[in-house]
C-alpha cells in the first residue's frame, strides 16, 4: 500500500501509518476467521463447516425450530471429557433466538457477560458469535482441541521512506507483488481433529 509523504506529514491528529497497519490487520484477521470456518480444504485450510459437511465432525440435528431441548442435545452429544473449555459457536440469527429462551420460572438461559471482554453465556457455556456459520447450525466444542492452526512465518510490515526509487511506473512497489500479503493464508496449515464419541 502506498501513502504519500504529504499524507503522512498532514496526518497530525492520527498516526496514519499505525492506522493503515491496524486496518490491514483487521482485514487479514477477518479472512483468517473465514477460512477457519469455511476454508475449502484445497487452496485454503479445511474449514470446520467444510469438515462437518464431509462427515469428519460429529453433528446433531436440532430439528424444527430452536428450542432449549435441541441446544441441550447439542451440548450433551459431545463427550463430557471435552466440556471443560467448550463454547457454543453461533450465527447471530441464532443468538437472537437464544436470547429469548426462558426456563419454567421465566428466567432467561442467556446471561450477559460478568466482566468486560468476557463472552455472554448460555446454559453456563460461553457463546461466540461466528457469522461464517450457516444460520441453521450451532457448534459446541473446544476449538483448541478441534482445530490447530499454524503460521509458517510471521508477517511483517516494511515501511520505505524512499518514494523516489521504491515505486515503478505503475505506482507499485518495485520487486514486490503488492497483492501477496492478501494471499497470506496459503502459508498457513491446519489440522482438524475429529471429535470421537
Amino acid at each position: 500500500m502506498y501513502a504519500s509523504d504529504e499524507l503522512v506529514e498532514d496526518s497530525t491528529e492520527v498516526d496514519i501509518i499505525q492506522f493503515i497497519i491496524q486496518m490491514f490487520s483487521e482485514v487479514l484477521g477477518e479472512e483468517e476467521d473465514r477460512v477457519i470456518w469455511r476454508g475449502n480444504g484445497t487452496t485454503q485450510p479445511t474449514g470446520v463447516v467444510t469438515a462437518r459437511a464431509a462427515g469428519n465432525i460429529g453433528t446433531t440435528t436440532a430439528g424444527a425450530g430452536l428450542g432449549i431441548e435441541a441446544l441441550i442435545d447439542v451440548i450433551y452429544a459431545l463427550p463430557g471429557k471435552y466440556h471443560r473449555n467448550s463454547k457454543l459457536w453461533v450465527h447471530r440469527h441464532n443468538i437472537r433466538d437464544m436470547r429469548k429462551l426462558k426456563d419454567s420460572q421465566n428466567r432467561y438461559y442467556w446471561q450477559e457477560p460478568v466482566a468486560v471482554g468476557q463472552p455472554a453465556t448460555f446454559y453456563g457455556y460461553p457463546v461466540i458469535e461466528v457469522n461464517y456459520l450457516p444460520d441453521d447450525e450451532i457448534y459446541f466444542g473446544d476449538m483448541k482441541k478441534t482445530y490447530w492452526l499454524g503460521d509458517r512465518q510471521k508477517m511483517t510490515v516494511k515501511i520505505s521512506q524512499d518514494t523516489e526509487t521504491a515505486l515503478n511506473s505503475e505506482g507499485s512497489i518495485k520487486g514486490v507483488n503488492c497483492w501477496k500479503p492478501l494471499n497470506f493464508l496459503r502459508a498457513i496449515s491446519s489440522q482438524l481433529m475429529p471429535v470421537m464419541a
